[in-house]
């Protein structure tokens, strides 16, 4: 049997009515154009657009392709509402047109963060649904360290936020359990995102509010607009549990439920995609090529390093807990450890059970190459004996004591965390650990 067979599964989730639920009444009112949710602050200038690569070949239909991107004679069939949209070019193409497929909410009906507010770690702890297991996405720059509860995320995907002074996109595709930070500042432009309400391969599709052109939420490359085929500057994110951040960050902050609106406050720590986790629920809203290697829902945590991708099933890290390897000609190391919820599992995220969470870094420390393996709570490095935490920051030992904090800290490469049918999608060349 072929590893690939196509699949249209558009399942009838709750999910789905839930967050059109929401959607009344704002639909189509409450974004840039209509800009009374964006800081006035937002710019005006139009980023350059330099030249891409398409992704994969659109629809039939009468197209140039120019600096990498399709460009359609006239704006091709599609099936999606774009009355909304007004300054979208949608001739401009990098992917298959009919491939983008609506959820039901309109542009900014899934509610986006547009001023986030923080609050202590100690703070966070007292809210009711905030266990240590809680699942966050953690993005750090230059010491300002920052974790944003999935059980906050879910109900919005998109947060516009400033984190170490530098203006930062955290993105969450709940349906794909895809999590990222990108730079919001494009060839000097700093744009605003929104939600589209739609998906490509099941994963979100976001906005911007200079161009409005349309972006993949799993690798930040814009996919229709006049920004097609640009890619947004990725920031390191990993998604692990709360009591995690607060081990590796002592002094972080915490996304505030404040940051969103009032009729969210009641719903905070749940997921409205519970029962999603469920192998026999196939993926929702997914056209496209399933990798029969694994399991559709499987979670991998995918590292590309020059030419080579790897996804790490979190079924087998779960037995090996730390992998030295090499990857593209770089020593690497992943980790994985318990104690972090699913939010695609139980309506409350708590009640959810535990895939747990991983993450990569390169092995190269200063003049040496470090092997790592696990010691309960914390990672070891055998060369000098050190406690690293999952999210790669020295604890305890030589190098947790040095003056000099770079030492402190592993250097992560790009990984992602994922559930396997995106990954693959996305990533079709992708070898799987530990090899076949």
């Amino acid at each position: 049997m072929s590893r690939l067979r196509p699949v249209l599964a558009i399942v009838p989730l709750i999910a789905v009515a839930v967050v059109a639920a929401f959607a009344v009444g704002c639909n189509g009112t409450s974004a840039a154009g209509d800009r009374g949710l964006i800081p006035d602050t937002s710019p005006t200038p139009r980023p350059t657009i330099p030249p891409a690569v398409a992704t994969s070949t659109p629809a039939p239909g009468h197209f140039d392709v120019i600096d990498g991107v399709n460009v359609y004679a006239e704006i091709p069939p599609l099936s999606v509402n774009i009355g909304q949209w007004r300054e979208t070019d949608f001739r401009r193409f990098t992917v298959d047109p009919d491939e983008i497929l609506s959820t039901g909410p309109g542009r900014n009906g899934i509610e986006p963060i547009y001023q986030p507010h923080f609050i202590p770690l100690l703070e966070a702890a007292t809210l009711e649904w905030m266990t240590g297991d809680h699942p966050v996405a953690v993005v750090e720059i230059d010491g300002d360290a920052r974790a944003y509860p999935l059980g906050i995320l879910t109900f919005h995907e998109v947060v516009n936020d400033v984190i170490g002074g530098q203006p930062v996109l955290v993105a969450y595709g709940p349906l794909t359990y895809t999590t990222q930070a990108f730079s919001r500042v494009v060839d000097g432009v700093e744009l605003n995102f929104g939600t589209t309400g739609n998906v490509r391969l099941s994963n979100s599709v976001m906005w911007d509010d200079v161009t409005e052109s349309w972006w993949q939420q799993a690798n930040g490359k814009a996919i229709a607009g006049e920004a097609a085929g640009q890619q947004l500057e990725r920031i390191p994110a990993y998604v692990t549990s709360f009591r995690e951040f607060a081990r590796t960050y002592p002094e972080g902050r915490v996304l505030s439920p404040a940051s969103g609106s009032p009729e969210f406050w009641p719903v905070y720590g749940g997921s409205q995609y519970f029962g999603y986790d469920s192998p026999n629920n196939p993926p929702s809203l997914f056209l496209g090529l399933l990798d029969e290697r694994l399991s559709p829902k499987e979670r991998v945590l995918g590292v590309e390093i020059g030419d080579e991708v790897i996804a790490f099933p979190f079924a087998r890290l779960r037995q090996a807990q730390v992998v030295n390897t090499e990857i593209g000609g770089e020593p690497v190391v992943v980790f994985w450890k318990p104690g972090t919820r699913s939010a695609l599992d139980e309506e409350l995220i708590a009640d959810s059970h535990d895939p747990g969470s991983a993450a990569a870094f390169s092995r190269r420390h200063g003049d040496r190459v470090l092997e790592f393996e696990a010691a309960g709570e914390f990672f070891r490095d055998t060369e000098t004996g050190t406690l690293w935490t999952l999210l790669g920051a020295a604890d305890a030992g030589p190098l947790a004591e040095t003056d000099e904090p770079a030492d402190q800290r592993l250097i992560p490469v790009k990984a992602d965390n994922a559930l396997w049918f995106i990954w693959s999608a996305l990533n079709p060349d992708t070898e799987i650990w530990p090899g076949e």
